[in-house]
């Protein structure tokens, strides 16, 4: 995943061109422009709707110099600094030019990349209040701006009722609802990724399955998990089957995140991990104890939590789903709660997880080293309570932990508080009042 960065980079002098009108000797600007988001192979990227400024500056002369800013061949700005912003996607060429009074000119153009303002960042979705609500989805940009029901905002509609998981795949994002009685726009909502506009709702299509909680999307076949098993529903043809062999997963002890490794789907069968493949069930692996969450790693690598006495983390190989290795927890336990998201998250090979309690604990699995973060409780005032499992950024190591003060109308007092352990002072951030009963934290990291 490509990514930016803030810091202005100078760029050296290209080409320019130089015209004059008779023999006296002009002076032709050495123009340089500071350039925000520039990798290192010339490429700038930015989200819609931010604003990149551009600075232009000549260092070879004090004769005062005109600048001319044109976006795709159509004027834009006069004087040395452009500020460019657009909520429109796609590609864009932004020049400017440079003129000395005696007539030198100099210019230089860039290519910019505007790409949908939800293209990177986390996610938290919310079930929403159950008798009143339908579910809304948050977003935090890299920048820690807020955008709150940022589906609604962007669709003006609302998506299912109870809204439980999403999945992102080849540039769409798929969004599960357990009903849509609140006449949201379907069960099953797919958007576009980068900008949330709606592409697709299934709503009639899936009256068959019962409280759907959790997807996965591989190669337009959607894994969808309910109170029956995990059906497989064909994007296509608009055909849902019940896959053999999967009844296990709809009990209410594997009411929980899916996982993909090497175009396999992993799921929570109890004491057994289920793995389906071309929309058939392929193996099931004996873990000798309840499975509590399932986590896509990097290389290929598996982690599964089991939530027995003591706990364990595995290591497994996500391509062929045999058991690398195995650690005990002896500190606590790995319980996932009553909640729909998984007892862990990974960074690596180090894995946090709470046991359904306030309490950020750290396991580093090459090391087979359990320790105690912090107690959310003793920086949230209003944490009285976990509402779904803590997630960690799978790149830059944040975790985020979502609180509420109670039920009743205290869910309303809420927090998303982020942590990195890297750093000397925590928390890093603190988000309040933005959730409605937060069914689980996504980055797009993880995708």
């Amino acid at each position: 995943m490509k990514k930016f960065f803030y810091p202005l980079l100078l760029l050296s002098a290209m080409t320019f061109t130089f015209t004059a009108c008779d023999d006296d000797e002009v002076t032709i600007p050495a123009l340089s422009v500071d350039v925000p988001n520039l990798e290192a192979d010339g490429e700038i990227e930015v989200a819609a709707e931010d604003t990149l400024v551009f600075k232009a500056n000549v260092s070879n002369t004090n004769t005062p110099c005109l600048y001319n800013w044109n976006v795709n061949g159509q004027k834009a700005n006069e004087g040395p600094v452009f500020k460019f912003v657009t909520s429109n996607t796609g590609k864009y060429i932004v020049s400017v030019e440079a003129t000395s009074i005696d007539g030198g000119k100099a210019s230089k153009e860039f290519e910019v990349e505007v790409y949908g303002k939800y293209k990177y960042g986390t996610f938290v979705l919310n079930e929403g209040n159950f008798s009143t609500e339908n579910g809304k989805l948050t977003f935090i940009s890299p920048k820690g701006v807020v955008t709150n029901s940022a589906y609604q905002k962007e669709n003006q509609s609302q998506l299912g009722h109870t809204s439980q998981d999403l999945y992102i795949e080849d540039g769409k994002m798929y969004i599960i609802s357990q009903d849509n009685k609140n006449n949201g726009d379907g069960i099953l909502v797919v958007a576009n990724a980068e900008t949330l506009k709606k592409e697709a709702a299934y709503d009639q299509e899936l009256s068959s399955l019962v409280n759907p909680t959790h997807i996965v999307v591989e190669d337009r076949l959607a894994y969808i998990r309910d109170n029956n098993g995990i059906h497989l529903f064909n994007l296509d043809t608009k055909e849902v089957s019940l896959i053999e062999g999967t009844k296990a997963a709809g009990s209410y002890d594997c009411k929980n995140r899916m996982a993909e490794v090497d175009n396999k789907v992993y799921a929570l069968g109890g004491k057994d991990l289920l793995v389906m493949e071309n929309g058939k069930l392929i193996n099931k692996v004996a873990m000798g104890g309840k499975i509590s969450g399932v986590v896509a790693g990097k290389n290929d690598i598996l982690w599964v939590s089991l939530d027995k006495k003591p706990a364990e983390i595995v290591k497994i190989n996500g391509k062929d789903a045999s058991i690398l290795d195995r650690n005990e927890i002896t500190e606590t336990g790995l319980s996932a709660g009553w909640g729909a998201t998984p007892a862990i998250s990974a960074k690596g090979d180090t894995i946090y997880f709470s046991n359904n309690t306030t309490k950020i604990y750290r396991h580093i699995f090459s090391q087979k080293k359990t320790e105690v973060m912090v107690d959310v409780q003793e920086h949230v005032s209003n944490a009285k309570m976990v509402y779904n499992n803590l997630g960690v950024d799978p790149e830059n190591g944040d975790v985020y932990v979502t609180t509420i003060k109670g039920y009743g109308n205290d869910y309303l007092k809420n927090d998303i508080t982020v942590f990195n352990f890297d750093k000397q002072r925590n928390p890093i951030a603190d988000y309040q009042d933005f959730t409605a009963f937060p069914a689980g934290v996504f980055f797009t990291s993880s995708f």
